[in-house]
């Protein structure tokens, strides 16, 4: 099933319960990049619900992109292309694969923010 189409399905399922999904379950979550967007889009729609992008540590390691987008880095040991955000004690960590010209979200995972 596409992803998506399982995302709007949950969606529905949650809104149409008695409680609604943000009493239900918290906060509501606004937005959860998909596999195969565009980094750039997804960034753009994460800052503005108020995730903000963690800068990335730069070393021999951690291969830094973009000024424009500080928190992409390249783990070298690690072989992942990865940008990290904070918001209410949260992280979202965001791992894109990279083609010509073009970034797109591969995962993405949460965690508590230490």
């Amino acid at each position: 099933m596409n992803s998506r189409l399982l995302l709007f399905v949950l969606f529905c399922i949650a809104c149409s319960s008695s409680e609604g999904f943000a009493q239900a379950k918290g906060p509501a979550i606004q937005y959860v990049p998909v596999h195969g967007e565009s980094y750039g889009v997804a960034r753009t729609r994460l800052i503005e619900i108020g995730w903000e992008p963690i800068p990335a540590p730069c070393d021999s390691h951690h291969i830094c992109w973009d000024p424009g987008q500080p928190e992409l880095v390249t783990d070298v040991r690690a072989n992942t292309n990865c940008g990290s955000f904070r918001r209410s004690g949260k992280v979202l960590e965001v791992c894109t694969y990279v083609i010509p010209d073009a970034i797109f979200v591969d995962r993405v995972t949460t965690a508590d923010e230490h």
